[in-house]
């Protein structure tokens, strides 16, 4: 009898174990596709000289800018010399 019933409690211990750790893998959020950053080239704003993505400066045919109030003060101040 205390055989029968020591077994019964291995096999609970078993399923009560497999269903945690089932539901613990299913609580795990997907891994990402990546996540490491994709390495962007920058380019330096011609009139204060702060770094910015290039795709997010605003350029002309020889200068890049932060803004375009960069942009016009620069292009001002090229012009008096």
């Amino acid at each position: 009898m205390r055989t029968l019933f020591l077994l019964i409690a291995l096999w609970l211990v078993y399923v009560i174990g497999k269903h945690l750790l089932k539901q613990q893998q299913q609580v795990k959020p997907p891994p990402r596709e990546t996540d490491e950053k994709i390495p962007q080239a920058t380019v330096k704003c011609a009139q204060c000289g702060v770094y910015l993505p290039a795709q997010e400066a605003i350029t002309d045919a020889q200068f890049s800018y932060c803004c375009k109030a960069h942009r016009d003060q620069h292009q001002k101040s090229m012009h008096r010399t």
